[in-house]
């Protein structure tokens, strides 16, 4: 049976376009309070000292969890010589964190799949194919419903992965809120190569002055 059709008077006509109104006007303040918040941490990692960037990456990905209402955002690393760390964890009450250190081994698929430069949209099981059996298998022991992840470049290279997951419901990813988060993470690391870089460096130092050191106590010995 179709519904009785309630005729359009000005009065409706009026309230609806306010409410829609009211609405547009919400969604314009939330995504001005959420460019902002990108801004901030965005600046918070530009003059970040190397023994607080755990800590920021934290604080980040907390702010991040909050705002858009994620369970839990894991930030990865992905080293020169193949490995990948898990460097940051965050989750809500009765959400299991990913340990700090060497990633699981059932993320092998899907961290390979990230390195590879993928950005890794999962909204449900049937996104991922046969041979993510472990991934699939973790994410229904775990309860993941939708994840999210995405590489991280800098230099051409892919160096990190910044991902969110939501366990109580299913999610949408939209291409412009993907975006905005490649941003930020791509900021975050930046900070960590500048971190490793100047850790090279000074472990450069450090060996050029070893083998000044020796040079002269070779020397003295000559003489």
């Amino acid at each position: 049976m179709i519904g009785k059709v309630v005729p359009m008077t000005d009065e409706i006509y009026i309230e609806r376009a306010a409410t829609t109104g009211r609405a547009a006007a919400a969604s314009f303040e939330e995504l001005l309070t959420f460019e902002r918040l990108l801004a901030d941490l965005s600046a918070s990692f530009a003059n970040v000292s190397g023994d607080q960037l755990e800590t920021e990456i934290e604080s980040a990905l907390r702010q991040l969890q909050a705002f858009l209402g994620f369970d839990r955002s894991n930030f990865v690393e992905f080293t020169a010589d193949g490995w990948a760390t898990v460097l940051c964890s965050v989750a809500r009450d009765g959400v299991e964190r990913y340990p700090p250190g060497p990633a699981p081994a059932f993320l092998s698929w899907y961290l390979g799949q990230v390195r590879a430069g993928k950005i890794m949209n999962v909204r449900s099981f049937d996104d991922l194919p046969p041979e993510a059996i472990e991934q699939t298998e973790y994410r229904r022991r775990s309860g993941i419903r939708s994840s999210l992840g995405i590489p991280l470049r800098v230099g051409g290279r892919v160096v990190g992965l910044i991902n969110f997951s939501a366990f109580r419901s299913t999610r949408d990813w939209p291409d412009d809120l993907i975006a905005r988060l490649k941003i930020v993470g791509e900021v975050i690391a930046q900070a960590l190569v500048r971190r490793r870089s100047a850790a090279s460096l000074e472990e450069l130092l450090t060996f050029e002055r070893l083998l000044a050191d020796l040079s002269a106590s070779f020397a003295n010995v000559s003489g």
